[in-house]
């Protein structure tokens, strides 16, 4: 992790962190679910995990180990992505004013981003798998 992505990941955090702190300080009955709490917690997790891993990767010269727990953690974020996601449009659909503000949007273009991202790694996989296939198949019949 360099500090771009490092940066990257505090900026939504806590962004995301101080929404929904405000929206639990200001009693926002509209936004009350079991999702804001997971989205907090796990965003809390999320600054807390990228800063520990960005300041050990200077420590570990096992560059495995770490790309194996980002992996893990890569692929909960993916699942965290859908539920904020969700929870947002949930937030939209109620019209929920006290709701509205620049952290939600901040984390709502965050997921669409991410979103947008894992489709155009599905498609490419669904394209290419068969094609990389395909190809190889061709190579050993011409043998």
């Amino acid at each position: 992790m360099n500090i771009l992505e490092l940066l990257f990941i505090l900026f939504i955090g806590i962004s995301t962190i101080l929404w929904i702190n405000r929206l639990e300080k200001e009693k926002c009955e509209c936004s009350e679910d079991l999702r804001r709490s997971q989205i907090k917690n796990w965003w809390i997790f999320m600054v807390i995990f990228s800063t520990f891993l960005y300041l050990i990767s200077f420590l570990i010269n096992d560059n495995d180990v770490i790309k194996i727990i980002s992996g893990i953690v890569a692929f909960i974020n993916l699942i965290f992505v859908i539920i904020s996601f969700i929870y947002i449009l949930n937030l939209r659909k109620k019209k929920c004013e006290c709701s509205d503000t620049a952290g939600q949007k901040i984390l709502y273009i965050y997921d669409i981003i991410a979103l947008l991202i894992l489709g155009f790694a599905i498609i490419t996989l669904v394209i290419g798998i068969p094609t990389i296939m395909m190809l190889s198949n061709n190579k050993k019949t011409k043998k």
